[in-house]
């Protein structure tokens, strides 16, 4: 019989486990974690050194087949869903759609910027820059015209003459230095046209694969994701559509304009037509209304009606239903952000940034709504009910 005042130890049972264990442990962990930290840093750094001469060119091969892929996939479904065929197909298409046009476009710059000077002077008179600052000394612009040539008053028109001609010919010069870069015949071009060729045909053949992967590695909710995704495709294919295809439409216009005119240097003044067309405030105008007056004080009368009534009635006007036409129901941007935005893109990436620019401020304006969606959502959640 057990006595009720005996205690009976209890069973040993499993020990516990030391607990220095997991002190010590932590220090191991949080070294671990540090070096894989900067392992992948400098993997990160190393990639970028690696793929930074062609980030250009991985982004240009992204604009475009952003832009393309309606028409791609037309051709997809036509092909029974064979991708690679279709992207090699589509590649191929746009390849001499864009890249041979804009080669020959690019040589005939470049032998114009050469010849600037010479050209000139054998079409419009060698007294053309005495004339002209003769006609702004005497015209009631005559302080803004010294304003913008940065000519002080009293030089006159001696003054005016000497900074035209002095801008000319740095302007040929500029234009001549730039332009050779961008031919077939520069070995780096070889390679930035090479490797956009080939991100081109992958972007179309996978694609429509990588776009769930980078909505799921964004740390944001499946709708927003998307969201993101929808704004950068849509902004893109807008500026493409609405900016730049209109540009090269009022460019196209205008240079033909400029070649029946026989105005000088059609490709440069096309050139600068199709910056000036993509600038908003500013537009074509500031490019064939000077090259009209050109050709009035060189004597040319008839053809300086002619371009200016082409200008006017053509060139200038396809933008207001182009570029609404164009667009579409694509992103809408507020103007004063949209031009600044284009301007710093420009400034900062090139002509790059003309996609860059309106990208980020979409992305930027979706983020922000994004942010207020939430904000006003906790802030339901968080309001006691009436």
């Amino acid at each position: 019989m057990t006595n009720p005042e005996t205690k009976v130890p209890p069973s040993p049972g499993p020990a516990p486990p030391h607990a220095g264990g997991s002190a010590a442990a932590e220090p191991r962990r949080r070294l671990f974690t540090i070096g894989f930290v900067l392992v992948f840093a400098a993997v990160l750094v190393l990639l970028g050194a690696i793929y930074r001469p062609y980030w250009k060119a991985l982004v240009w091969a992204a604009a475009l087949a952003i832009l393309v892929y309606p028409a791609h996939r037309w051709l997809l479904d036509l092909l029974g869903g064979r991708a690679t065929l279709a992207a090699a197909l589509s590649t191929l298409v746009w390849i001499l759609v864009f890249l041979l046009p804009s080669a020959a476009i690019v040589n005939q710059l470049a032998n114009e910027a050469l010849n600037l000077w010479p050209q000139l002077t054998s079409q419009l008179g060698t007294d053309l820059f005495v004339r002209a600052a003769a006609w702004a000394e005497a015209s009631p612009f005559r302080q803004l015209v010294h304003m913008a040539a940065r000519v002080p008053e009293p030089a006159g028109a001696a003054g005016l003459e000497a900074s035209f001609r002095s801008g000319v010919e740095n302007l040929g010069g500029i234009v001549f230095r730039k332009l050779p870069g961008l031919t077939l015949g520069a070995p780096g071009a070889v390679l930035q046209v090479a490797a956009g060729v080939v991100a081109f045909f992958f972007f179309l053949r996978e694609g429509p694969g990588w776009a769930p992967r980078v909505r799921k590695m964004l740390p944001l909710a499946a709708e927003d994701s998307q969201a993101l995704i929808d704004t950068a495709s849509k902004t893109v294919g807008a500026v493409f559509r609405g900016v730049l295809l209109t540009a090269l439409a009022q460019a196209t216009l205008a240079t033909v304009g400029y070649i029946v005119v026989g105005a000088p240097v059609p490709a440069l003044l096309g050139l600068a037509t199709f910056f000036g067309a993509v600038l908003p405030f500013v537009g074509a105008g500031i490019v064939w209304v000077p090259t009209a007056v050109g050709l009035f004080l060189a004597g040319r009368t008839g053809g300086a009606v002619v371009l200016a009534i082409w200008g006017a009635l053509v060139v200038s006007l396809v933008d207001n239903f182009l570029r609404p036409y164009l667009i579409g129901r694509g992103s809408r941007l507020p103007m004063l952000w949209l031009f600044l935005a284009i301007l710093g893109g420009l400034q900062t990436f090139g002509l790059l940034g003309l996609v860059l620019g309106p990208a980020a401020l979409a992305l930027f304006l979706a983020c922000w709504r994004i942010y207020q969606h939430q904000r006003a959502h906790r802030a339901e959640a968080v309001e006691p009910p009436a």
